[in-house]
């Protein structure tokens, strides 16, 4: 199975913890009463949510980078910057619309006929259209 580092079926999951940690992070000075262990934040929690932020903005960016490519590619739509959209936003959607759906409560889930699987089974990539 891919690492969540790597795994594009992840990101709107990984989109979803990067907007908690900012909220977080907007929300909760030290000092305050954390909301979900409610007990004072301190400033290493507050670091901690820093650096998560962080990492999380770079996986996303990197991932969102990367299915742009693997859309642009493969799918050969082509963007119009003149409709006041980001080209990586433009693909990262074409690609939500193609690779994943989401369930009854709202989550996202994989299309798995549109994956690869290795031998065990394991969804591994993005399969390329026909």
């Amino acid at each position: 199975m891919l690492a969540p580092i790597g795994d594009w079926g992840t990101t709107p999951v990984d989109e979803a913890a990067l907007n908690g940690w900012n909220n977080f992070l907007d929300k909760s000075a030290v000092g305050t009463v954390d909301p979900y262990n409610s007990q004072k934040v301190t400033k290493e929690e507050r670091g901690a949510a820093w650096r998560g932020s962080k990492l999380f903005s770079y996986v996303i960016n990197s991932k969102k980078m990367a299915i742009a490519t693997f859309m642009e590619k493969n799918f050969g739509e082509t963007w119009q910057s003149s409709k006041g959209e980001k080209r990586t936003d433009h693909y990262y959607k074409l690609f939500l619309d193609n690779y994943l759906k989401k369930d009854g409560d709202g989550n996202w889930i994989r299309k798995e006929e549109m994956w690869n699987k290795n031998s065990k089974g394991e969804i591994t990539t993005p399969k390329k259209p026909k």
